[in-house]
């Protein structure tokens, strides 16, 4: 996997060869690379749902982060949310920063969607994690924000 990685960057023309390989060995995500370099995720996304069916933790994430950045699928929010929101509810002793990177991103998701109430219960497990990284006053901001909107 690691030379299918590096040739995004130092091969280029080596790329699909390397990534075809790596994903024959069981590196799934050896698509999103050929997906990157070729224009077309869509082996990459058909593999994510694949294994979201079977409930795999990893491809819900990363189906989830596709969607709230509608890389290689069009945005869906809405689907992004429930995606992140199904990781939450199964992820078996997921790393502290992990959990506060996604609860950040449904913060954001739900700004976009106008859900101030899922606004503010993201945000504030953002600020109760607090990692001195800036996230907390930027989760701060996006839950005062929702409290104004709700009170509007």
């Amino acid at each position: 996997m690691l030379q299918c990685q590096k040739s995004l960057m130092y091969a280029p023309r080596q790329l699909e060869k390397w990534c075809e390989k790596a994903y024959d060995m069981g590196e799934y995500e050896a698509l999103l690379f050929i997906g990157h370099h070729t224009g077309d995720g869509s082996r990459y996304v058909n593999e994510l749902k694949r294994r979201v069916l079977k409930n795999e933790n990893l491809a819900i994430r990363r189906l989830a982060w596709l969607y709230d950045g509608g890389l290689f699928v069009e945005e869906d929010l809405k689907e992004a949310a429930r995606l992140y929101e199904l990781f939450l509810t199964q992820a078996e002793e997921p790393y502290p920063i992990l959990l506060r990177s996604i609860h950040y991103d449904l913060a954001k998701i739900y700004t976009k969607l106008e859900d101030w109430p899922n606004v503010i219960i993201n945000a504030q497990y953002v600020i109760d994690q607090k990692l001195d990284d800036g996230s907390d006053t930027l989760a701060k901001t996006l839950k005062e924000n929702a409290v104004a909107a709700m009170n509007n």
